[in-house]
């Protein structure tokens, strides 16, 4: 199992499996939340507000793709398993 960039994993059987399609919509998120993190001043209560959203956005991402990995592991071992 290889986790990459094209490919959100290649399994040890050469198969491949796609990045799920809210990928794009989440990283403009992600985009945002950083942009305006960078606009606050240090110290402020407001950049630790935006400072914990930027880390929400991230555990999002992270939660999401290891959902769409498990899924998509469980439904290609099961289809080879049972085949």
């Amino acid at each position: 199992m290889d986790a990459g960039i094209t490919s959100l994993l290649t399994l040890s059987t050469g198969e491949k499996i796609t990045n799920p399609q809210h990928e794009k919509r989440e990283r403009r998120r992600l985009a945002k939340a950083q942009r305006e993190l960078a606009r606050k001043a240090k110290g402020s209560n407001n950049r630790e507000k935006a400072r914990r959203k930027v880390a929400r956005v991230h555990a999002w991402i992270t939660d999401r793709r290891r959902d769409h990995c498990t899924r998509s592991l469980l439904d290609s071992s099961a289809t080879t398993k049972w085949s």
